[in-house]
C-alpha cells in the first residue's frame, strides 16, 4: 500500500464530503469528483499488492452417533369426514392499469478517456517575462477573482450554462492545497464532461486553467 497516495486521497475525500455536507446536496460534478477520489484511494491501497486466497485448513469433524430410538407402534387415526365443498363466488374482473409509455430522455455521452489535447491544456508554462509574472500573481479566493461578464462568458463557454455547477466547483477548488490536486479534479470532471479540448473551447479553457493555477502560486 502506498501510504502517501492513500493519505492524499483520504484528504481529498474528506474535504469534498465536508463541502457537500455544508451545501446539503451534491451536484453531478461533485458526485463525479467523489467517484474519482474513491478510485484513487483504491489504487493507492492496492498499489504493489497481489490479492491471493490462502488455503485455510478445515478441521474434520465427526458427528456423534445417535442411539437408536425404538419406533412406537402405530396408532389408528379416526377417519375425518370430508367437509362440504364451498360454492365458489364469481370472480370480480379488475381491468389492468394502463401504463403510459415514457420515451427515454437522451443522455449526454461523457467521454471517459483523457485525450492528448486535454492533457496539453493543463501543461504549466515557464514564466520568464516580468509582465507574465505579474499576470500570474497569486489569487486568494477564486469565487471573487472574476468579473461578472467574465463569469457569464466562462459559464456559457465551458459549463454549457450550468452556473450552479460552476459555483460549486470554484468553492471546491478553493479548498484544495495544490495545482496538481486542482488539475486532477478538473480533468476527471468538467474538462472531460464538457469537452474542453474542442477547438472552439481550447483558448477559453486555457485562460480559465491559468486563473485556477494562480490560486496555488
Amino acid at each position: 500500500m502506498n501510504l502517501d497516495k492513500t493519505a492524499s486521497a483520504l484528504k481529498r475525500i474528506n474535504r469534498l464530503y465536508e463541502l457537500i455536507s455544508e451545501m446539503g446536496e451534491a451536484s453531478t460534478t461533485e458526485q463525479d469528483l467523489l467517484k474519482a477520489y474513491v478510485k484513487d484511494l483504491y489504487k493507492a491501497v492496492a498499489d504493489g499488492e497481489e490479492l491471493s486466497v490462502s488455503d485455510t485448513p478445515v478441521a474434520n469433524t465427526v458427528a456423534p452417533k445417535l442411539a437408536a430410538v425404538p419406533t412406537p407402534p402405530p396408532v389408528a387415526q379416526p377417519v375425518a369426514q370430508p367437509a362440504p365443498e364451498p360454492i365458489p363466488e364469481p370472480e370480480e374482473v379488475v381491468p389492468e392499469p394502463v401504463v403510459e409509455q415514457v420515451a427515454p430522455q437522451p443522455q449526454r455521452k461523457v467521454p471517459t478517456a483523457v485525450n492528448a489535447e486535454l492533457t496539453e491544456l493543463f501543461q504549466t508554462e515557464k514564466i520568464s517575462e516580468l509582465s507574465d509574472k505579474l499576470s500570474f500573481s497569486p489569487i486568494s479566493d477564486l469565487t471573487k477573482a472574476m468579473g461578472l461578464n467574465e463569469k457569464i462568458f466562462t459559464v456559457n463557454e465551458l459549463f454549457e450554462g450550468n452556473n450552479a455547477e460552476f459555483q460549486n466547483l470554484m468553492v471546491a477548488l478553493n479548498g484544495l492545497n495544490s495545482y496538481d490536486e486542482a488539475k486532477s479534479v478538473l480533468m476527471s470532471s468538467v474538462a472531460t464532461k464538457y469537452e474542453w479540448s474542442k477547438p472552439g473551447k481550447m483558448k477559453k479553457a486555457r485562460n480559465f486553467i491559468k486563473l485556477i493555477q494562480r490560486r496555488y502560486n
